[in-house]
Parts: C-alpha cells; structure tokens; sequence
C-alpha cells in the first residue's frame, strides 16, 4: 500500500537534508519528532549532520532516535525544558540551547556533559570550562543515565544511596549494590599461574593484580576513569 505523504513542514526541508546534510526546522510550529521515524526518512536522515529546532514549541526531544553522523544540535528559544532522552545526541560535538528554561538550571553544562559524553566541544557557542570537565571525573555512569531520565545533575554528586532512590524514583535498574572495591574479585585461592618460581616476581605480579583489581573497584564506583592513561 501507499505509503501517507510526508507532512509537508518537513517535506519542504528534504532538499537542503539530501544536498547539506542540514534538517532546518527553526520556527516549524507544527514540529512532530516522531515523524523523524518514518521508515522512508531512514536513508535521508542517515546523513543528517545538522539539525535546527529553535524557536519550536517542542519541550522535549522524545521520539527523537540516534543519527549517528549527527554533529551539531541547534534549539535555542525552544521550550525544552529537560535533558531527557539526551543520550540520542550522542554523537553530537556541538549543542546550544540558548535562552531554553533548561539552561537556567545551575547544572546545566554539567548535566549535558554528563549525559552526552566528554567529546562534547561547544555548549552554547563556549567551549566547557575545565572546572566542569573535571566535576564530570567525579560522578558514576549511572548519572548519564538519570539525566536521560529527567534528573538534573547535583554538585557534588549525590552519595550512592541517595543515587539508588533516584534510580527508584526514575525506573532505572542500577548497578550493583555498594561494595568495598577491595572486595570485588578477591580469588578465593591464588591461581597457580602467578606462581613463576621466584617468590620476588611472584609477589609483584600479585601486587600489581591487586591494583588493577583496585582500579576497576574505584572505576566502577566512577571515583576515577577507568582510561585515564589514555587521556589527552
């Protein structure tokens, strides 16, 4: 059967999304992300690097689903008023929200940072202060998660108790229960491969077994990210 016409507020955009790469929807009033799922836009939107919503009445960017050549993610003076289903932008290195009721949050740059991931370069036109890159280093995983949700970020970063109500309070499954990260694969009996003969190298190689046991402890707790070495 006939597939029903395309609205036609995103019909008359389909040439500048086949030519540039650019979905320009600044003041659409009649804006419906759902659409965006249409199975006869996959192939268009698949090379979708720009999308501008500003100036939409849009308060959320539910409906919205991943485009992974997505780059820049424009909504100033849209009414979105919550970071929720944010993780869709993940791919997004540029991202304004100028002049929207969620950018007077106080933890706003935070949160987004949070929730799309530390390759996120401009917010608003500014590049992120390193004070908030670092404040990033202190939350767990599950943060991103909780923004996604609808959580605004907290500063400092809520103890994992207070996190596990959130998640409650949000329906989302949470990571284990708080253990000692000493605790979290002590090997019941040393594994006969550490022994080489030599009590010294042994004693090393359990040692550093040991840290990187610690290391994992305190990565998964999100006291420390796990690929620091690798950082810039």
């Amino acid at each position: 059967k006939m597939n029903k016409p395309l609205p036609s507020w995103i019909d008359s955009r389909m040439y500048f999304l086949k030519t540039q790469g650019k979905m320009l929807l600044s003041g659409e009033s009649r804006i419906d992300l759902t659409v965006f799922s249409r199975p006869e836009l996959a192939k268009p939107l698949s090379i979708m690097k720009y999308l501008d919503i500003s100036k939409t009445p849009l308060e959320s960017i539910d409906g919205l689903s991943p485009h992974k050549k997505l780059k820049y993610f424009i909504a100033n003076q849209s009414h979105i008023s919550s970071l929720r289903n944010f993780k869709v932008l993940r791919s997004v290195d540029v991202i304004s929200l100028i002049d929207t009721p969620v950018s007077k949050h106080p933890n706003y740059k935070l949160s987004l940072l949070l929730v799309i991931g530390e390759h996120l370069n401009l917010i608003d036109g500014k590049l992120i202060p390193r004070s908030i890159r670092e404040k990033v280093k202190m939350y767990s995983p599950i943060a991103a998660d909780l923004i996604n949700a609808g959580w605004m970020a907290e500063y400092p970063c809520p103890p994992i108790e207070v996190l596990n109500q959130l998640c409650a309070h949000y329906g989302i499954q949470f990571v284990p229960k708080p253990t000692n990260p000493i605790d979290l694969q002590i090997p019941t009996k040393i594994d006969k491969n550490f022994y080489t003969g030599d009590f010294e190298e042994t004693l090393q190689k359990l040692k550093s077994n040991h840290e990187e046991i610690l290391k994992q402890g305190q990565a998964l707790f999100g006291l420390i990210d796990e690929n620091d070495d690798d950082d810039d």
